[in-house]
């Protein structure tokens, strides 16, 4: 009598939530970096400042801002060999450079939202 059909604006907004859903899985899967070490040859920190010529300090201080994967046998702090020569020759980590691509991808999904937003409101 006049109305909407319920079972079309149903439609759309499961078509919507599903479309939401894939991006939303899609940002968590580019947030969560693969801190998988295996198969990873990993060095303790003495091995790494020596290897690189840098302070163990400087290594402890990329494990703490998260530059570099690493993993603790016991008290021993073991780190990944990839992202300590990465670090110490200038170059992005596997971490920074997984961080840098959700960053470019969060802001086109901003501009996409936008341009949305835009088009419901009219």
């Amino acid at each position: 009598m006049g109305g909407t059909d319920e079972r079309a604006f149903l439609h759309q907004r499961v078509q919507r939530l599903e479309s939401r859903t894939v991006q939303l899985e899609r940002v968590l899967e580019l947030a969560t970096p693969s801190l998988s070490l295996t198969g990873e040859e990993l060095w303790t920190v003495a091995e790494a400042s020596r290897e690189v010529h840098v302070s163990r300090q400087a290594i402890h201080n990329w494990v703490k801002a998260a530059k570099v994967r690493y993993t603790t046998q016991g008290r021993r702090l073991l780190v990944s060999r990839a992202d300590v020569v990465a670090m110490a020759q200038g170059r992005p980590t596997i971490i920074e450079a997984q961080t840098e691509e959700l960053i470019r991808w969060a802001a086109t999904q901003g501009k996409q939202a936008t341009s949305e937003q835009m088009t419901s409101d009219q």
